[in-house]
């Protein structure tokens, strides 16, 4: 899974840029939901209310499978003011063994 860019409102100082991008957990099962979240300060444009990143086309966040592309990905600030933005992506796909153990997932 590839996520990349996202901004909403006004542009962060991309000389000095910010937003690590975390997930919930390294492994995956084909039927997992995935937890994103990406801190980033400086796309907090509403110090009281939620704001919303990357559902804007100039500054999309877009996230690819091999198989599947979603684009214009709506990440939610986690409360106001927090600069943290979360969300998830629900996979799909065929059963078989992610973690090695011999065992289909």
């Amino acid at each position: 899974m590839l996520v990349t860019g996202a901004l909403d409102g006004h542009q962060p100082d991309y000389y000095k840029p910010y937003a690590p991008i975390s997930f919930d957990k390294e492994t995956y099962s084909w039927t997992d939901k995935v937890h994103i979240t990406i801190v980033s300060p400086a796309w907090n444009s509403n110090e009281y209310g939620i704001d919303t990143i990357g559902d804007d086309s100039q500054f999309p966040i877009k996230i690819s499978t091999s198989s599947h592309n979603l684009s214009q990905y709506k990440l939610v600030e986690t409360s106001a003011n927090s600069g943290i933005f979360s969300g998830e992506v629900t996979l799909t796909g065929f059963s078989h063994d992610v973690d090695g153990d011999g065992k289909t997932d």
